[in-house]
């Protein structure tokens, strides 16, 4: 009667909670359903295995009710040609001539899951192969189907509800997604924080696993991917690549130390982790549950160099100088590398930290075991190592050597073709004749010659000036020349200076008399009028003492005109005095 009434159970209300259930299609549980009924009745009832049979499972509904039900078939065949009784049946058969069926048709049993149920010597092993048989295939699917989910998740940030809570065993159960619920055990979770039904938490999805049992999904709070996902969520230039996350070591509802390095020279790491007043960090340490203590994060920079990666590593401990030592392993007789650290006196307790942490943490983010002495003691052992002034000058000193070989090799594996070449030696050819013909003409303007020869180290940057010759008629004076050395004056230095001098020349002509200057013009335009004619003879227009004046002022025109080392034409220089008054 038990069996009558299990029978009896609504299919399709079964299969819709095993689709909530098991995060499963309808169709993929009805056509299980039928694949695992077709094979247990012809493994029970037929006593084969054959796939081949002709067994057909249908859904059968009438009015509300409904029941799977099982046809057997065989083919119809005369009696002296049947090979397999399996497969085939006489058509001399009395259900076969009762069906009123001849050779070739197909003659089939009615079988109903009640008739197989009640069935005395088979029923039971129906039953019990069946279910074992799907709970098999659904399990099978399911962790398939979970896999397939969450192998995408795999070390990503998801939101869960807390579903149950033990306070005895601090066992969170924790619901993922839709039916899906996972336990997050205690050695997963941030110290001793604890949790309320219904409540809203962030978990990391730390592996996926499959066994007989199903899909195992691990999610996690302290693993450290966890933080790292935090540090990408909070700051944007951690999420945007900007500031890269290189290693992270932690130690859940304690420390962890978090080691960054920027992408732009521009932007300072640690700094943009850390934020105005602490307010990134801050924001991510609200992720950490209602500890009683909070867990402390030290943003360590980055470095290639080990021992400078080390220093940063120990903070908040202040490392004045590192040396390197080999000493046998206490775990194998082979030699292992030990970084000793020397911190600043009385700061022991702090590299080391509570229970060992800070040393700790610094030894797995930098992957090196550390010892600890302070500055004085490593003085009195006679312990010789490098200051951390003197690590970092030759940290810089390598990366630059470095930079300039990698230049070096770049220049040479390089490929340059022969039009490149040729295009390169066509600009500097231009380049050379547009500075030669910028020195020509400045030399044209200025009446400046430039000298061959090296001077002395004391004439390097003087300009010279030829005395004026003492041989020199009045009419007209011939204009001084400047002689500088290209050899040892830079081409900036010599335009600076022929410029200066041209302005200075301005100046000058600025500062004579304009009336004496314009006396001199018609005089000389006078004289340049006199001279195109012939000599007349004629009375003398002014007396000798007249002529004896008049050459007398022209002189002191002459002078006026002229330049004096002396003066000082350093007003001259200023906008100011050209200014209009």
């Amino acid at each position: 009667m038990g069996r009558t009434k299990a029978n009896k159970i609504s299919i399709t209300d079964a299969v819709e909670s095993l689709v909530q259930a098991k995060n499963l299609s309808e169709e993929f549980i009805l056509d299980t359903l039928k694949s695992t009924l077709k094979k247990t009745f012809t493994k029970i009832f037929l006593g084969s295995n054959d796939d081949d049979a002709i067994v057909r499972v249908e859904l059968e509904k009438k009015g509300k009710s409904e029941s799977f039900v099982i046809y057997y078939g065989r083919k119809v065949q005369e009696e002296d040609k049947i090979t397999d009784d399996f497969f085939e049946i006489s058509e001399d058969d009395p259900n076969v001539k009762e069906a009123g069926l001849k050779v070739g048709d197909l003659y089939e049993v009615r079988y109903t899951l009640e008739d197989i149920i009640n069935d005395r010597t088979r029923g039971s092993k129906f039953i019990n192969s069946f279910s074992t048989s799907f709970r098999s295939k659904v399990l099978e699917a399911e962790k398939a189907t979970l896999i397939e989910l969450y192998k995408g998740k795999l070390g990503e940030l998801i939101t869960g509800i807390v579903t149950q809570y033990n306070r005895e065993t601090h066992e969170a159960v924790v619901e993922i997604g839709k039916n899906t619920e996972v336990t997050l055990e205690r050695k997963d979770q941030i110290g001793d924080e604890t949790f309320k039904v219904g409540e809203s938490i962030k978990v990391c999805v730390a592996s996926v696993d499959a066994n007989q049992a199903g899909a195992k999904i691990h999610i996690s709070r302290s693993n450290p991917l966890f933080l790292k996902r935090l540090f990408e969520q909070e700051i944007h230039e951690v999420y945007d690549g900007t500031v890269v996350i290189k290693d992270i070591a932690r130690r859940a509802g304690e420390r962890s130390k978090v080691a960054v390095y920027s992408n732009d020279s521009n932007v300072d790491p640690c700094g943009t982790c850390i934020g105005k007043n602490g307010d990134r960090i801050g924001a991510i340490t609200k992720n950490f549950g209602n500890s009683k203590d909070k867990e402390k994060i030290d943003v360590v920079l980055y470095d290639e160099n080990l021992a400078i990666y080390i220093a940063e590593a120990l903070v908040p401990a202040h490392v004045v100088g590192l040396t390197f030592i080999e000493r046998e392993s206490e775990k194998s007789n082979e030699l292992e590398k030990v970084a000793l650290a020397v911190v600043k006196d009385g700061e022991l307790s702090t590299a080391i930290g509570k229970k060992g942490c800070n040393v700790s943490l610094a030894a797995k983010l930098t992957g090196i075991k550390i010892e600890i002495k302070e500055h004085q003691d490593a003085l009195k052992e006679g312990i010789q190592f490098k200051t951390m002034e003197t690590i970092r000058d030759e940290a810089k000193l390598s990366k630059l050597e470095k930079t300039v070989l990698n230049s070096k090799d770049e220049f040479k594996e390089n490929d340059i073709e022969d039009k490149d070449l040729q295009d390169d030696e066509k600009v500097i050819e231009n380049s050379v004749e547009s500075i030669d013909s910028t020195v020509d003409k400045i030399d044209k303007d200025l009446n400046i010659k430039v000298e061959d020869n090296i001077p002395s180290e004391e004439a390097k940057t003087e300009v010279k000036v030829d005395e004026k010759p003492q041989d020199v008629k009045e009419e007209k004076k011939p204009e001084e020349k400047t002689h500088v050395n290209v050899d040892t004056i830079k081409m900036e230095d010599l335009l600076n200076q022929l410029e200066k001098e041209k302005e200075q020349e301005e100046s000058k002509k600025a500062k004579s008399n304009k009336k004496s200057y314009k006396k001199k013009e018609d005089k000389s335009e006078s004289e340049s009028k006199d001279a195109n004619k012939k000599p007349i003879k004629g009375m003398a227009i002014y007396t000798d003492e007249e002529l004896e004046e008049l050459k007398r002022e022209e002189e002191e025109e002459d002078e006026s005109y002229g330049v004096d080392e002396d003066d000082d034409y350093d007003e001259y220089d200023s906008d100011e005095y050209y200014e209009d008054k």
